[in-house]
Parts: structure tokens; sequence; C-alpha cells
């Protein structure tokens, strides 16, 4: 097809709107009844994007748009009808303009696994479909990679006339299904300027009241996560809830040097465990990562200058004549002093780290090593949850201080 039904549609649409042609096929040609299918909902990210106006004429304009444009029409034939498909091949044949008012499209349903089959409200079958279309609604999906792996996420678009907003809701809450989400936010708020955009709380409170959820203003949220605020609460529930599972907005994230002599290798792999899935998105700078041949020294003063916060895993062999680590304490020790950083220090094995002069100021999370603990498990977890404070706190009051 040399034209697609997206510039079709709107070079010379019926009803205008604004600078913008009308976009009437899917008013006029495709089936006002929603389908019936299959959706998980114990887990999802939804939004409604609000557009503020009582004229409808511009809320159908922005869903038709994207229905037209984003998800072109000329890619799945199966939604022209057998006439559409005709007319268009005539018209090509024949090198004349492709007639507006004759082209028609089909409901459009494609079963992901017709094999499966779930009852619906009437007691009948109903499959679940991967892609379909309606007069307010359309089902779609996209591939994504992640972690080296392609991963598909669903999405569910519907246009609400009465309430005056378009509804979005993704099957899911992983990074992948987060992605959909902004990329669908992303265009709206690029074409069609939505006045809010507003989170569908997914507490476990929230899902059981469903659709009387508490509602979440996008921008309360960015302005949360730039202020390394990464945790909403639900005024319902008083559940607190990591921006990243109720939007589309990722965790605040923030980089933390970590020092340690190689034969506590297991202790930083440990830390680093109990600290990932925690609201911040921690990456750690492993010291003893640098790759060979590299200027130590000069490594290390780079990963310093990116991070915000140093950890030291403090053991005999680290503070007894490691001079290389020394001299990275030495550096991350400076930074601290000077406001720079914070800095904190975890004893995992027997050491006097207290006669190290290079630790003034740097905060002690456990005063029994981890290795001479009763129970290393518990150990960790108290560690664990005092470091991540300590890093949210620093990151919070540094952010505070850059928006006075």
């Amino acid at each position: 097809m040399t034209e697609d039904i997206k510039n079709i549609a709107i070079e010379n649409g019926g009803d205008a709107h604004g600078d913008h042609p009308g976009i009437h096929l899917i008013r006029e040609y495709i089936d006002e009844n929603q389908p019936k299918y299959k959706w998980d909902t114990k887990n999802n990210l939804a939004a409604f994007l609000h557009f503020g106006s009582e004229d409808e004429t511009n809320l159908k304009w922005a869903f038709q748009k994207f229905v037209i444009e984003k998800y072109r029409f000329a890619r799945d034939t199966d939604i022209l009808t057998e006439e559409t498909r005709q007319i268009i091949e005539d018209a090509q044949d024949a090198e004349f303009e492709i007639p507006i008012d004759e082209i028609q499209i089909e409901n459009f349903q494609i079963e992901d696994e017709p094999e499966e089959y779930t009852p619906n409200d009437d007691g009948e079958a109903s499959p679940k479909y991967k892609k379909a279309v309606w007069e307010k609604g359309i089902l779609i999906d996209e591939t994504f990679e992640d972690s080296g792996e392609q991963e598909l996420a669903s999405g569910e678009i519907t246009l609400h006339l009465s309430q005056q907003r378009i509804h979005v809701r993704i099957e899911g809450i992983d990074g992948w299904h987060r992605r959909l989400l902004a990329k669908l936010i992303n265009w709206f708020s690029s074409n069609c300027s939505p006045t809010k955009i507003i989170a569908v709380c997914n507490c476990p409170q929230c899902k059981q009241t469903s659709p009387e959820t508490y509602r979440l203003d996008y921008q309360v949220l960015k302005d949360l996560k730039l202020m390394y605020s990464p945790e909403v609460q639900c005024y319902k529930s008083g559940e607190m809830i990591s921006l990243d599972k109720v939007s589309s907005i990722e965790r605040p994230s923030a980089d933390v040097a970590i020092i340690y002599d190689l034969g506590d290798l297991a202790y930083a792999q440990q830390v680093k465990r109990i600290l990932k899935e925690k609201p911040i998105n921690i990456q750690f700078k492993d010291t003893n990562e640098i790759l060979p041949g590299k200027n130590e020294g000069e490594a290390f003063k780079e990963i310093l200058k990116n991070c915000q916060f140093a950890l030291a895993l403090a053991s005999r062999d680290l503070v007894g004549g490691n001079e290389l680590r020394l001299k990275w304490l030495n550096m991350a020790a400076t930074r601290q002093k000077n406001g720079e950083i914070d800095a904190a220090i975890i004893v995992v094995r027997d050491c006097h780290w207290t006669d190290a002069a290079v630790f003034k100021g740097w905060e002690l999370l456990n005063d029994i090593p981890i290795s001479s603990s009763s129970n290393e498990d518990e150990a960790w977890k108290t560690v664990g949850e005092k470091l991540y404070i300590k890093i949210k706190d620093w990151l919070h009051s540094q952010a505070i201080k850059s928006n006075k």
C-alpha cells in the first residue's frame, strides 16, 4: 500500500476540530460494542488522562487520532472490509486518489490464545484477545527487551466521554509494563495535551474496592521523585507504595561507591542483594571491578565523582595495611568531610576500625561484626535497613538544598 490509512483519514476527513481535520473512521465504521476478553486484574498499572473540557469533540479527536496514527490500520489488513481492500487496490492500479468516503473498517479482534476461554458475566465463553478495536476502546500489545529477554506488555485504552477522560490500563507492573504505560502517556501528552494525568492506586485495599480507588496526581509523583521521596501513601489504606509500582515513573536512583577487601566479596554481594529491591534504585560502584590496566587511583576518582555515598566494609584486611584501598578510603573521606557525599561503615569481620583516622565522621551501622553475629540474616536485615535510611535521608537533604 503506497499510502497508509492514517493519511487517508486525516487529509480529507469530515468534521474539523480546530486546525485538525476530522477523524471519523472509528466512530462511523467500528462496532460500538466492547468485546468480552480475559484480563488479569490482580496487578495493573492504570492512569486517567483528563481533558477538562465540556466539548466532547476534543476527547473523541484525541482517542481517534491515537488509534489511527499510533496503531496504523494499514499494517493490520484484517480491519479493512473486503470491499475497501478492493477499492484501494483498484485506486492504486489506476493511480487515482483513494475515495475517503468509501473506506470502511470492520470490528477487529485477534485471539491471543484461542484455546483459552473464561466465562463472562453471562456465563458464556469469552476469548482472551491480543488485539481488538471498537468504538470507544482498543487493546494493544508491544514487545520490549528486558535483561536480554523479549517481554510482551498488553494495554487497554478506553474512551469515557461522560467523565471527560481516557483510561489507560496495563496488565502487569514490571519494568516493560511501565515502559508501555510511559510510551502511551508520552504520546497523549505530546499530541493531545491532557490537562491532568492521574495514577490509580493498586495497593491491596484499593484493588479490592475498585473502582473506588485512591487517585494520585502524576505531577505530585514526579515532585516526590525529584526530592528522593520514593514512596507515596495511599490515604485509603495508609500503605506506602513505591512510585514505580503505581505509575510509569521509575524509582529515583543513586550511585554508591563500595570499598572492601577482595576476601570480603561475599559480604559485598550480600549488601547489594539486600538493597536491590528498595524504593530507591541503588547502584553500587564496586572498586574491585575496576578493569585491569587502568590507573586505579584515577579510575576510583572518577567513580567517586559520580557517587552520592560511600560505603566501607571494614575488616582487618581492609584497614590493616592495604595501601591502595586506604588511598581510596582517604579520597572518600575528603569528599565526605567537604560535604560532597555521605559515608558509612559496616564492620563485616572483627578489626580495630576505630584506630583508622580515615573513618572519622563516618557513621557505624553495626556494633557487632557481621561474622560474629549469632544470626547473620537478622544482622544483615537490620544493617541493610539502617544503610537504606541513611542513604535516603542524605539524598533527600541534598535535594532540599538544591531546590532552595
